[in-house]
């Protein structure tokens, strides 16, 4: 095991010796330092010859230009506790504003100031191929989530909801007090369509509504065909193909909790305006819905819960 060298020694005797005329690459040969080595240590001898230019000196910045001031804190703050950001997006909010931070830097601030992760634990997602289609309008995914029991409302739900499969853009959703049926499926696509217009193609799974399980054609099946909408299904068993639709719900759920937002329906069309267009979404590189659908940017507004029964 080699000597540790005493480096203070070692700057004082080749700087001498440098400044005694000797060969500059020669030196750094003989005591095994580099050229850029000498001439640093020769630099600070001549800033300071009387001095302590033997030493290491900090290597901390003098300036910090990402310093996390108090404005910027309450800002980071608000993102997070207003609309439940988190550290991707709360940082890709800042960069429209002018303010570049990074993940860790927003993320350490977090810490400094008690807030806590949502999630605990990292889930175990399967490897799925994924797809998307290339124009608003070309898919809709569509699907049927309950029922589920609202504590704080005493009553089982159902939530039916509609998305586009290129923009992520939610086009319908509603909650029903009871099983939900085929005309009440109809009715929101017509609305939708009203809206947004006509898609090339529906997405659903196999449940009964979509697919009568003793065989023959269901009535929703019909109503695309007089729509001039191809119905597609996916496989048996495999969710992962409506994914975005099933993400969307569990989204809706939790965030309306988060939100302080009711399980009704003026709630839900008052989130529906928030997902669409204030909420950057990490499935299509942190664009809003809304910017992909309908080329609207992101505004930022938080959703008010209604007072009144809905």
């Amino acid at each position: 095991m080699k000597p540790k060298r005493n480096l203070v020694k070692l700057r004082k005797i080749v700087v001498k010796k440098a400044l005694n005329g000797e060969n500059i690459t020669h030196l750094a040969r003989a005591f095994m330092v580099s050229r850029k080595f000498i001439y640093k240590w020769m630099k600070r001898h001549s800033e300071d010859p009387e001095g302590e230019w033997y030493k290491e000196r900090s290597s901390r910045p003098k300036t910090i230009k990402g310093k996390v001031t108090e404005e910027k804190k309450e800002r980071i703050l608000a993102l997070r506790r207003a609309y439940g950001f988190n550290i991707v997006k709360i940082a890709y909010i800042l960069t429209l504003e002018g303010i570049n931070l990074s993940h860790t830097t927003v993320w350490k601030t977090l810490q400094q100031e008690g807030e806590e992760k949502w999630r605990t634990t990292k889930k175990a997602y399967k490897r799925v191929k994924r797809f998307e289609r290339e124009e608003p309008n070309d898919l809709w995914q569509i699907d049927i989530k309950g029922p589920f029991w609202v504590e704080e409302q005493g009553q089982h739900l159902h939530l039916v909801s509609v998305i586009d499969d290129h923009s992520r853009f939610c086009v319908g959703a509603k909650f029903f007090p009871r099983p939900v049926k085929t005309w009440d499926i109809l009715h929101l696509l017509d609305q939708a369509m009203q809206t947004y217009g006509t898609p090339r193609q529906i997405l659903t799974d196999n449940g009964a509504i979509f697919h009568p399980q003793r065989g023959g054609t269901s009535s929703f099946t019909r109503w695309c065909k007089t729509n001039i909408i191809d119905h597609i299904r996916a496989r048996v068993y495999h969710p992962e193909t409506c994914g975005k639709v099933e993400r969307l719900h569990g989204t809706i759920i939790r965030e309306m909790k988060r939100l302080e937002l009711t399980y009704c329906n003026a709630d839900l069309r008052r989130y529906r305006d928030y997902y669409n267009f204030s909420r950057p979404h990490q499935g299509i590189n942190l664009q809003t819905p809304g910017e992909r659908f309908m080329n609207v940017p992101l505004t930022l507004s938080i959703p008010s819960s209604v007072t009144h029964v809905c």
